[in-house]
């Protein structure tokens, strides 16, 4: 015959399987209790840097350096270049307000086209971040040196036994001076004294001055020289 459960079995039954839910309930407070503030904590460590980008640390960056910038122009626009940091966002300030900003390329090189100047003296800087960089000049002129001959004058006669004429001069600024096609060294108060060779006959002289900007003048006389 058949086996028959009794109740007294069902209750044994029943007590083995409630002891060992109230042993899992315990073991699993227990790990609560335990491990989870940690888990708790890496979650939320997960969660708030979840999208927060980390940046190396960066030591400060190095002024930006103006190259191959002219000291005067005879243009009312320049282009400035220079060198900084690669990638690095540059502005440039011309006679206080900032006026443009680009970024460097990668090799750290940067240039602004057609920057605008005032007539006369404009001054220049640049800023990388928070480094600023030295503060330049740059002359806007475009007016013509101003050539004056002391002497000889045109159509003077020279006698002498050298075979030299001296040309004395002064020019209204700083210039590059060619007299036919001779360089002349300017004294520190403009003037120019210049021996030039000559030969039996009439003469001509050409006197041309180029200042800073590339402004130039030019004056032509022309002389009889004997050599006596």
């Amino acid at each position: 015959m058949p086996n028959k459960t009794t109740p007294e079995d069902i209750n044994k039954i029943l007590a083995k399987r409630l002891l060992a839910i109230f042993a899992i309930g315990i073991l699993s407070l227990f790990g609560m209790l335990k491990f989870g503030p940690k888990i708790g904590a890496l979650f939320g460590m997960i969660s708030v840097n979840r999208n927060e980008t980390i940046n190396p640390p960066q030591a400060n960056t190095p002024p930006p350096v103006f190259v191959e910038v002219p000291k005067a122009v005879n243009e009312t626009k320049v282009n400035i270049k220079g060198m900084s940091a690669p990638k690095t966002k540059i502005e440039l300030f011309v006679n206080g307000p900032k006026a443009g900003e680009v970024i460097t390329d990668m090799s750290g090189e940067f240039l602004f086209t057609e920057v605008a100047l005032n007539k006369g003296k404009n001054t220049l800087f640049a800023k990388a971040n928070d480094t600023k960089s030295e503060t330049i000049t740059i002359d806007y002129d475009d007016e013509d040196p101003e050539i004056e001959i002391e002497s000889p004058k045109d159509g003077d006669k020279i006698e002498n036994l050298n075979e030299r004429i001296e040309i004395v001069g002064e020019i209204s600024e700083k210039a590059t001076i060619k007299i036919n096609d001779r360089v002349a060294i300017q004294k520190p108060d403009n003037s120019f004294v210049f021996l030039l060779g000559a030969k039996e006959g009439e003469m001509e002289i050409t006197i041309k001055a180029t200042d800073l900007a590339g402004n130039t003048a030019e004056e032509k006389l022309k002389v009889t020289y004997k050599r006596d």
